[in-house]
């Protein structure tokens, strides 16, 4: 009897074993690794919802050394995501295996259940490069060669996609409407591309432009036939030229749905890049004029958070890291005005601004009641060690994840906050170091006209 018990208390826990490593029913796996990135990293969602909320935590994860991870979390239907610079389109249940280069995503290896439509997946051009164009480097001698040279590789991604198996009829669906979508956004980038390309005089380009939008409206309008679906507004690129493709007159079902997530993409817009609470509260009326209650409730969630903190509130802390690997934390610094310069490598703006910064710095290098904080939100932190090194940064240097700051809605860089000796927002959303109102500004702080 003593061992019938035994033998069924190893049964017992045989079996609890079982049930706490199996995922719940629709849990999304994806184990790997990521090379030439060290950041906090997220699966990122790209829907169309994603441009009607702020920032967040979900679906976030932090390579180790490296660069091996594991990330799961719920799905209830299929959607397309984002790793680095991989889209990827994720299923209920689906458990990948991932070899993932930030700087290449077109040599990304995947395998295990739904592989085939992420391993198609790694052709995607970036519709902000032109998509087709590749920023630029398909530009040909002239328009019409151009044009041809879009049409003959959309064509070659329709074939590739021809080819792929074990993808469903959906998904199909999907990419055959971002390869139009491409095409689209590539002929309608060419009037950027071209002049900037074929080094066009500057004068001559708005007449260029105009000529060009004449010659491509009949194709833009015979694409925008039948493409109306708001289904689709889940692809990046789509969602960029639907605007330009529908026609204004078209009273259809679709396309006031699509009409109703475009103004809700614009309210929500100026509402994450206002300055104050009391700007967004002014926006109430057209939050709450949305028409689609899901549209209208993720902008609801948007306003209301950004109401909850703003000019006047306690500052949130947070933390981040030194170019020699010590953690500083935002509160170190209370009891001093603050004024934190967000800026990368990468942001061509936020490197336009240094020298105005280091202008402010040196304006009140003697003043011990008032630090400069210069925080980057580089992926590559090594790239950012390197551009310190090059411009002989000294002051508070300091990196951390984008996520970190959602407290404080960090969409766009360069960026800066101003904080109170009272370790209260001044300006949530301050002017650039450029600006002639930043150095009012500190000097009211400083004599007590400001708080």
């Amino acid at each position: 009897m003593k061992i019938k018990g035994i033998l069924l208390l190893l049964i017992a826990a045989a079996t609890a074993i079982h049930f706490t490593l199996a995922p719940p029913p629709g849990t999304v796996t994806i184990t790997g690794s990521i090379i030439h990135i060290n950041n906090k990293m997220q699966v990122a969602d790209m829907s169309e919802m994603k441009s009607l909320v702020l920032p967040n935590d979900a679906r976030t994860f932090i390579p180790d050394s490296a660069g091996n991870f594991t990330v799961s979390f719920k799905l209830d239907k299929p959607n397309y995501f984002r790793i680095g610079r991989n889209i990827l389109y994720l299923s209920p249940g689906d458990n990948l295996k991932v070899a993932l280069d930030y700087n290449a995503p077109e040599k990304a290896v995947i395998t295990g259940p739904g592989a085939e439509a992420n391993n198609y997946l790694r052709g995607t051009p970036f519709p902000h490069g032109g998509s087709f164009l590749n920023a630029g480097s398909r530009i040909k001698k002239t328009t019409q060669l151009t044009i041809d040279t879009i049409l003959a590789i959309g064509r070659a991604r329709e074939q590739e996609l021809a080819k792929v198996q074990n993808i469903s009829p959906k998904f199909r669906e999907y990419e055959q409407a971002r390869i139009k979508a491409d095409i689209v956004n590539s002929i309608g980038s060419m009037a950027v591309y071209y002049p900037m390309m074929r080094k066009m005089n500057r004068d001559s380009v708005p007449a260029f432009q105009a000529a060009f939008k004449k010659q491509t409206e009949p194709m833009m309008a015979q694409y925008g036939k039948g493409f109306i679906n708001p289904d689709y507004l889940k692809l990046e690129v789509y969602a960029s030229v639907v605007e330009d493709v529908m026609d204004k007159n078209d009273n259809s079902a679709a396309a006031a749905q699509i009409k109703d997530w475009l103004k809700a993409s614009e309210v929500a817009y100026q509402i994450q890049h206002m300055g104050s609470k009391a700007e967004v509260i002014a926006k109430k009326a057209q939050v709450d004029a949305i028409a689609s209650p899901v549209y209208r409730s993720a902008v609801q969630d948007t306003y209301s958070n950004l109401i909850k903190f703003g000019n006047g509130d306690k500052a949130i802390d947070f933390t981040a890291m030194t170019a020699d690997g010590k953690k500083i934390k935002l509160s170190d610094m209370q009891g001093k005005i603050i004024f934190v310069d967000i800026w990368a490598t990468w942001c061509g703006p936020c490197i336009a601004e240094l020298p105005y910064l280091e202008k402010l710095k040196e304006k009140y290098k003697d003043n011990k009641d008032l630090v400069f904080v210069s925080l980057s939100i580089d992926d590559n932190r090594a790239a950012w060690k390197e551009k310190l090194k090059s411009m002989n940064a000294d002051g508070v240097q300091c990196i951390t994840d984008r996520s970190s700051l959602n407290d404080y809605s960090v969409i766009d860089i360069p960026r800066t906050i101003v904080i109170n000796k009272d370790f209260k927002i001044t300006a949530m959303k301050g002017n650039l170091p450029s600006a002639k109102q930043t150095g009012k500004l500190l000097d009211d702080m400083l004599a007590g006209v400001v708080k």
